[in-house]
């Protein structure tokens, strides 16, 4: 189980490297928009983001996502098989499978709306189980095989990731995703869309806390063994 390691913290790293490289590249695509053209994470959905887009540069940003989503579950999978045993495997199902929900929510756009919330949905709640399930590793009676291998504020810290975003969750105004604001303007009125879209907002900081999770993996590798390991 030991060469695990080494994969797992060249995987976890990389994947956040991608994650870095895709919000800086969603982020100058928009710029190059014009001002009224442009979106805001805020209040608007990934594919807003792309839609406007060439479609050559549409393709490096699903190409850079999927290849994060791609390093951040196989990454997740190495550093939890290391770990070898049953409590870690449910831990590894429900944040890989958050992760490719959240990839599947973040391509698909709201004209298969259905799938869109589901997608979504599955991603924010099997986060939320799979980080609070992570909190109690160190707890549950042969939940850790290794004892050694695990940093325990790494370990509090995600558990406050999953315990967070398990509230959001219960957020009220996440359900009015769809509603449109109304204004007037010379006699006519006009719908507009909110200044905060809670689906929105939280497609974007669910796939952000699922790479700082897979950070925070990697530095307990480095925590917990002394060393960097490099593939």
């Amino acid at each position: 189980m030991e060469q695990f390691l080494p994969w797992a913290s060249g995987l976890l790293v990389a994947s956040f490297a991608l994650a870095i490289a895709y919000f800086v590249l969603l982020a100058y695509g928009n710029s190059l928009l014009l001002k009224e053209e442009r979106n805001h994470f805020r209040n608007s959905f990934p594919y807003e983001f792309y839609k406007d887009l060439p479609l050559s540069y549409r393709l490096l940003l699903y190409g850079v996502l999927a290849l994060d989503i791609l390093s951040l579950a196989l990454g997740m999978a190495f550093f939890f098989l290391y770990l070898d045993s049953t409590y870690a495997l449910a831990i590894l199902f429900f944040l890989v499978v958050s992760a490719f929900a959240m990839l599947i929510s973040n391509i698909l756009p709201l004209s298969h709306y259905k799938g869109h919330i589901i997608a979504a949905l599955c991603g924010f709640a099997f986060f939320s189980l799979g980080s609070i399930l992570f909190a109690f590793i160190t707890l549950i009676p042969g939940g850790l095989i290794l004892q050694s291998h695990m940093s325990v504020p790494i370990v509090v810290l995600v558990g406050v990731l999953g315990f967070l975003s398990f509230f959001a969750l219960f957020n009220p105004k996440l359900k009015n995703w769809a509603r449109l604001d109304r204004t007037e303007e010379n006699g006519a009125t006009y719908y507009v869309k909110p200044k905060v879209n809670f689906l929105s907002l939280y497609e974007w900081i669910y796939l952000a806390l699922l790479n700082l999770t897979g950070f925070l993996l990697f530095l307990d590798i480095i925590v917990t063994q002394g060393v960097t390991y490099t593939l």
